[in-house]
């Protein structure tokens, strides 16, 4: 099954509009931040049991943010982009050598995550700080479609994940963020290749029982912090108390 980008980039569009004219609505607006990012993902597994650099793969990323505090943030995101692997570059001669030893699958990710900030890099009354590290983590959602490798192989697209990673974010201004992150992605299936220890057609063995798949998405991002309400019409309330 392959995904459709064009149709995928027209709901995301339309699902940040309709946030945009959520969040203008919200009493607590300064607590809110909105943006996008780019980066790339990587996959880890049977067939590349280690992270390999040329098996990195462009990815969009958007984000909503609620800030609960200056130290505990709540975000949704939404992550699309391509996974890789390529068994010929693996050092284990056994997979390098097998054929078919490769994949290619579309994603999309949804996730739910807590972030906490070390440092309370918001209030200006600290001139010096400007930035905080932060940890990330949370559970996961994601639809993707692999090329088969297995023969007989079966799995299902919408598969459930749990993310945890780390990273720095900067405040440029009064309204503008500047973060970088790196995050793992450890799914709940060892079929993110299509390759797991063993052949589901003819049981024979294949994959590495002891390696389970993960992906991994480093990128950078830009938020926006919303400081007040921005209200859609411009209008005068007459005062009561002026006489006439």
């Amino acid at each position: 099954m392959k995904m459709n980008f064009q149709n995928i980039r027209g709901h995301l569009a339309l699902v940040f509009f309709s946030i945009y004219l959520g969040v203008t609505h919200v009493s607590n607006a300064q607590r809110l931040e909105f943006g996008a990012g780019i980066g790339f993902l990587n996959y880890k597994g049977d067939l590349n049991p280690q992270i390999n650099p040329l098996l990195s793969r462009p990815a969009i990323q958007g984000l909503f943010r609620y800030n609960f505090s200056m130290s505990v943030v709540g975000r949704a995101n939404i992550l699309v982009g391509t996974l890789v692997g390529d068994g010929s570059l693996s050092p284990d001669l056994y997979i390098s050598k097998l054929q078919p030893n490769s994949f290619s699958t579309s994603m999309i990710e949804f996730s739910g995550l807590l972030e906490y900030n070390f440092f309370n890099y918001r209030n200006p009354k600290n001139r010096f700080i400007f930035g905080s590290p932060y940890l990330f983590g949370g559970p996961s959602v994601f639809i993707f479609s692999p090329a088969p490798v297995e023969k007989g192989g079966s799995v299902s697209i919408i598969q459930p994940s749990i993310i945890t990673g780390f990273g720095y974010k900067h405040q440029l201004g009064q309204f503008w963020n500047l973060g970088v992150e790196f995050g793992g992605r450890f799914p709940f299936t060892d079929y993110l290749d299509n390759v797991s220890d063993k052949e589901v057609g003819t049981k024979l063995q294949r994959g590495n029982i002891f390696d389970t798949d993960i992906y991994t998405f480093l990128g950078i991002n830009i938020t926006y912090t919303i400081k007040e309400i921005i209200c859609p019409f411009d209008y005068q309330q007459a005062d009561e108390n002026i006489k006439r």
